[in-house]
């Protein structure tokens, strides 16, 4: 005689009954391995077995070769990303926590190259940063700094943000340095005050910086004022293209 099927509810109490069971599972052992028919590993959950530092999040298995072709959680380098892999097992693209302060995409080369990467990084400083020099030429004054990795098109989308507070008969300039320099790259963006006057400026300035090299590196926003002007909320937010 055939089996009665089950009702819908009856169904999902089964499937929440087993659910529970596999969770039951992952926390007395840490992970949970779940095959197909034939018995091959198909998705770890948990501690990823066999690795070194430890993993753990959701490794997706290739059953015919044993190789992850996807990853979510924690990864070696102690960071969150979704990885994916090609069916040699190399890693081709990484989402989320890319290092280095950036959260983004990275698509990877031969070897983990990096070929492009695409992410906003971000520091803001709110602390008041006053000078009383007149400099006749761009000088760090502490202003915010952040680090990124740039991929092979050698350009990032550059925005510097400033609140200006200028004494009498003052005018200002702002721009963005890269690792060290105190003169702005190409495209550089810049915020100009060309007419000396006084009061509270808020200025705002974005453009694509270009003719970079492949690699990380160093944007600083830098200033450039004469007689005595107070900046603050000074901002650089930096995106890779």
């Amino acid at each position: 005689m055939p089996g009665v099927p089950q009702v819908p509810s009856q169904a999902l109490q089964q499937f929440l009954a087993n659910l529970h069971m596999r969770l039951g599972a992952v926390e007395r052992q840490q992970s949970q391995t779940i095959v197909n028919a034939s018995g091959r590993p198909v998705l770890n959950i948990g501690l990823i077995p066999g690795s070194d530092p430890a993993q753990f999040g959701l490794e997706c298995v290739d059953p015919s070769t044993g190789l992850t072709v996807g990853y979510i959680g924690i990864d070696s380098s102690d960071t969150m990303a979704i990885h994916i892999y090609n069916p040699s097992g190399v890693e081709e693209v990484r989402l989320g926590d890319q290092g280095s302060g950036i959260w983004g995409l990275s698509v990877l080369g031969p070897g983990g190259t990096l070929q492009q990467q695409a992410g906003v990084v971000a520091d803001t400083v709110e602390s008041l940063l006053t000078v009383t020099t007149s400099a006749s030429a761009f000088i760090n004054l502490g202003g915010p700094s952040v680090t990124c990795t740039i991929g092979p098109s050698g350009q990032a989308l550059v925005t510097i943000n400033s609140y200006a507070a200028l004494g009498t008969a003052s005018a200002l300039t702002a721009s963005v340095g890269v690792d060290g320099s105190l003169t702005p790259p190409t495209g550089a963006p810049y915020l100009i005050n060309t007419s000396p006057n006084s009061g509270a400026l808020t200025l705002s300035a974005q453009t694509v910086v270009s003719g970079l090299s492949a690699g990380s590196h160093t944007f600083q926003e830098i200033f450039y004022q004469y007689d005595t002007t107070s900046f603050s909320q000074n901002t650089i937010v930096v995106q890779p293209l």
